[in-house]
């Protein structure tokens, strides 16, 4: 009876040891974005034909011509609707988060063009680890300026 109590008590005890601070997680692999694109002379909506890419950043050093060189990578794109709104979703992964692991905020820019108007891009960071409403960044009014 006794020795019955010890396995029971090993076979509880050796998950805990083995994945002490593990736990799965619902990471954002890409940031949700949504605001409204509008004209800064009138405030009135630009509706459709407004395109809105996401990219994000990566950068790495060029021994041979000895410079840092950063580019973004578009991974998304999406367009205004009638009211001059866009929406991307976040995507997310199910990974393993490890008990003390730093995730660091990633680089994102955000690229809005339309033609008669400049071009305009927004730089922002974002953690992986966000979750719910904060996987999405508001960003509310976004101001083009027209072409001269």
């Amino acid at each position: 009876m006794r020795r019955n109590n010890y396995r029971a008590l090993a076979s509880l005890l050796a998950p805990l040891i083995f994945c002490a601070g593990c736990f799965p997680f619902h990471y954002t692999t890409r940031p949700g974005v949504q605001g409204i694109v509008v004209d800064q002379s009138t405030q009135s909506p630009i509706t459709n034909n407004v395109s809105v890419s996401l990219a994000s950043f990566y950068g790495y050093w060029d021994e041979t011509n000895k410079v840092h060189v950063c580019e973004t990578n578009i991974i998304t794109t999406a367009n205004t609707d009638l009211a001059g709104t866009f929406k991307i979703r976040p995507a997310k992964k199910w990974g393993i988060y490890i008990v003390p692991m730093d995730v660091f905020s990633r680089p994102y820019e955000l690229i809005i063009s339309r033609t008669n108007y400049e071009l305009k891009k927004i730089e922002f960071s974002h953690n992986p680890m966000a979750t719910g409403k904060g996987a999405t960044v508001q960003l509310g009014n976004i101001q083009l300026i027209p072409e001269k």
